[in-house]
């Protein structure tokens, strides 16, 4: 079996908050939205498309760090 070759476009943006133990970072994960992708059999050369991947999807993270003096 071949698969058609894809990219994956991955972002993340963080702000760190000066006097503060605080970062929020903002992203998103495969931003082209791939989900499927063409794939070819050896065999008899037939194809098919198959939901391979899940689609665009965000996230949000915040850390805070503790320091310890």
């Amino acid at each position: 079996m071949t698969r058609a070759s894809f990219n994956n476009l991955n972002a993340t943006f963080s702000k760190s908050f000066k006097n503060s133990n605080i970062i929020v970072a903002f992203g998103v994960k495969n931003a082209l939205d791939i989900k499927d992708i063409e794939t070819v059999n050896e065999v008899g050369q037939a194809h098919s498309r198959d939901l391979q991947l899940w689609g665009r999807s965000f996230f949000l993270k915040t850390t805070l760090n503790f320091k310890y003096n």
